[in-house]
């Protein structure tokens, strides 16, 4: 949704943990609000009308996912301050972005999904990091080998400049 319909979509590995990191912390502000006791109703018509003009600007999603960063960072002010304008702002992200799909779960549901797909085995980290070391210590072959016996377990590792990501298969 952050690449225009007419574009090509530059899919990385990195992309899809990326966006679900993102919906994650949008969750956690959602379940916050409502542990807070914040009521999830009410309209703010300016998120409504500036997806309606991101849509109609040749359907312009990037916009609008844009738009919704810099809602999230207001509610996240809203909360600090326990304003209860917080839960409009949730209740109108929830109705406006569920038409691109967004927002149907409930957060609690969500948050825990996320958490499950989290848990990984202790032996399993023990490899990936000993395979991290190796990585560290330009030992590829052994690299390799651990690799190797991390996908003979279900888990496909990611490296990235910040350390590495498992992947259950």
């Amino acid at each position: 949704l952050q690449t225009n319909y007419r574009n090509d979509i530059n899919i990385t590995d990195n992309l899809f943990p990326d966006a679900e990191k993102h919906l994650l912390s949008f969750y956690e502000l959602i379940k916050t609000a409502s542990d807070k006791g914040i009521s999830i109703a009410g309209e703010v018509k300016e998120i409504d009308d500036d997806f309606n003009n991101a849509m109609d600007d040749d359907f312009n999603t990037a916009l609008a996912i844009s738009n919704l960063f810099g809602y999230f960072k207001k509610i996240k002010s809203l909360l600090n301050s326990n304003d209860a304008l917080a839960g409009a702002y949730i209740n109108q992200i929830k109705v406006t972005y569920s038409l691109l799909g967004l927002f149907k779960s409930c957060a609690d549901e969500f948050i825990s999904a996320y958490k499950k797909t989290e848990e990984i085995p202790a032996d399993v980290k023990a490899i990936a990091e000993e395979r991290w070391c190796a990585r560290q210590n330009k030992d590829w072959a052994k690299s390799d080998e651990l690799r190797a016996v991390l996908l003979e377990k279900g888990y496909t590792v990611k490296d990235s400049k910040e350390g590495y990501a498992l992947l259950k298969n």
